[in-house]
């Protein structure tokens, strides 16, 4: 048995103009304040009005809350129309969470190929989440030939960002950590 793993975290801004990044990041980070606090229509406010301007986090995070329900219906299709906007603009947990989506078959056709790729684009953004799920990947055989190493390379990528399960994952195999 194995956990693929979505983010159901929610992220902060991004961006490369310094006024911008500012706005978006002092948005955003009261939308995530909400957000932890419970108050998910206040947060989906935020986010919405972020996210119609095209930040990707924002995006992202309106793909959280649709996906889990979190203060709007649980809706597939539009978990996946944000995740894709978002995932459009290069944003690694964007693509993590649509790969799962394709893995799961939620709301989507069940593709573990598909899954794979857009998992692999994550990892190779540098999304711990994904690496460790990479590692999940190569290990069982999910959409790509097994390869204990290409596992072992993967979960090492996340535990060198602080990947308890990766950890995990690793000392199992036999392979030490530090």
């Amino acid at each position: 048995m194995f956990l693929v793993f979505a983010t159901a975290s929610i992220s902060f801004a991004q961006g490369t103009d310094p006024q911008q990044q500012l706005e978006n990041s002092n948005a955003l980070d009261q939308g995530v304040e909400l957000y932890n606090q419970g108050k998910f229509n206040e947060a989906f406010v935020i986010f919405s009005s972020r996210a119609e301007a095209g930040n990707a986090a924002a995006q992202y995070n309106l793909g959280v809350m649709y996906d889990n329900g979190f203060g709007v219906e649980q809706s597939d299709a539009k978990a996946i129309e944000w995740y894709q906007r978002s995932a459009d603009q290069g944003y690694a947990a964007a693509y993590n969470n649509l790969g799962v989506l394709y893995l799961n078959g939620q709301g989507v056709r069940q593709s573990n190929r598909k899954s794979f790729s857009l998992i692999e684009k994550s990892a190779e953004l540098g999304f711990s989440e994904a690496q460790y799920n990479l590692g999940i990947f190569y290990l069982n055989s999910i959409g790509v030939r097994k390869s204990r190493e290409k596992a072992i390379y993967w979960y090492q990528k996340a535990a060198t960002q602080g990947d308890d399960d990766a950890v995990e994952q690793l000392r199992k195999l036999g392979v030490s950590f530090e």
